[in-house]
Order: C-alpha cells, then structure tokens, then sequence
C-alpha cells in the first residue's frame, strides 16, 4: 500500500468508512437518495435540484439536513455570517433588486455583464439607477464611485454561507470588493453543501480552465488588526445583500 493509500485509509476509517473503497476521478460524489425521502414520483425533494437529478449528495444527509433543504441552509448561515439574504422567484428578481437598491439611496451601480444581471439592469435603468460600465481603461478607479456593485457569484455554499465568485470577462473582480454595497445574485441550483464540491468543480469554472480569481466571500468585509477591535468595511464592503433566485 504506497503512502497516499494508506492515508486515505486512515482517513475513511475515521470517517466510519473504513470497507469502503475510493473513489476514482471518474466517479460521482453524489448518491441516490433512500427511497423514503424521495418526493411523489421517485424525484428528489432537496430545493434547487433539477427534477432530472438521480440523487442527493448523502453528506446532506449526513449532516442532519434531512429534507435536504440546501437553499434554507444556505440563507441561514448566510445571515449568521452578517449577510442579509432574500429568497426571489426569477420572474421578480429585477424588480427586488431595483427596489431594494432604491430603497437604500443608491444612485449608481456597477454590474457583471449576462445572465440574471441583464435583467436586474433593464429594471435599475427603468427606475433611473445608473449603471457605470467598468470594463473601459478606467474600469477599477469608476468602481470606487458607485454605491454598489451587483455580481451574479459561481455558486454559494450550504455549510458556511459563503460566496464563490469567479473572474472572467463578464464579471470583474473588484465588483464584489470595490463598492461599499455587493449585491450578490445566487441560482438556487448552484448552491452546494460544501467547499469539496466547489473545488471539485474548479477547474470548470472558466468554461475551459481555471478563471483568472476565484474570491470565497463570507460576511461583510472585517478586520481586527487595529488593538483587536473588529471593524466592518475597512478594505471592502460594508454590507452584502444576498439574493437567492429561485
């Protein structure tokens, strides 16, 4: 048994699965779902699993989710972090966005380009919120001029709360990091459980490799370096407004 092998082994015993054999690269992480916790016609409950889906990761399971509520768990330790987080239909989501912004004073935004952001932009536009193209040569001095930054993130993550937000050509980095409001738009579909299955996921995030940032976001921008006193929005946002499309 060479080294790896026989860490793993030790690793899978503490786990309780010490006759288990290991997984090959090939194999799926995720698990057909008992019976009895399957929904009407054999489908899984979990919210935000596409009807088509054979299964349910069992680490749901696993962590006493049993309804395999992965959405609820995710807003929960969204909020627990300092995060305030709300649960939209797709068909409103420009609207709540338009009218949360509006509602706190915002007058200028900065936002990725595609995908549910396209309709947050039509509404914001309608409501006379200007949106700020950062993409120019002048891109990064323009985001410290707007109140907020709108950002359609990767995928969120069950267990801690967190947002994985990945660079590319239509979503700038310092979008999440810049402004002192983020607006993070999360598809309830890609809400996972935990970090294993992000970075297991990595290597596609950019459509053909690796992206050029990848940045897990947990609560409000925080430090404490100054006589251990933690003060919010230092070097970041202030506050994050999570929105959950479902």
């Amino acid at each position: 048994m060479s080294e790896r092998e026989e860490f793993m082994a030790r690793v899978r015993g503490a786990l309780g699965k010490a006759n288990s054999p290991p997984l090959r690269p090939s194999q799926s992480l995720r698990t057909p779902l008992p019976a009895k916790a399957r929904g009407e016609g054999g489908q899984a409950s979990r919210a935000g699993l596409a009807p088509e889906s054979p299964g349910v990761d069992e680490r749901v399971l696993r962590r006493g989710w049993a309804s395999g509520d992965l959405v609820g768990e995710f807003v929960r330790n969204a909020e627990s972090v300092g995060m305030v987080a709300h649960r939209v239909a797709m068909a409103e989501v420009g609207g709540f966005v338009a009218g949360l912004l509006g509602g706190r004073g915002v007058r200028r935004v900065a936002m990725g380009v595609g995908g549910v952001v396209e309709r947050v932009g039509v509404a914001l536009a309608a409501r006379g919120i200007e949106c700020v193209d950062w993409r120019g040569g002048e891109g990064l001095e323009r985001l410290f001029d707007v109140d907020a930054g709108i950002t359609e993130v990767r995928a969120g993550v069950a267990e801690t709360g967190s947002l994985v937000c990945a660079s590319d050509g239509g979503r700038g980095r310092g979008l999440s990091l810049v402004p002192p409001l983020h607006v993070a738009i999360v598809r309830a579909s890609e809400i996972v459980p935990d970090l294993i299955d992000v970075f297991g996921e990595l290597g596609g995030l950019g459509g053909g490799g690796l992206p050029s940032s990848v940045v897990l976001i947990t609560g409000p921008s925080k430090t404490a370096d100054i006589e251990g006193v933690l003060i919010t929005g230092v070097h970041g946002p202030r506050e994050v407004l999570v929105v959950v499309v479902e």
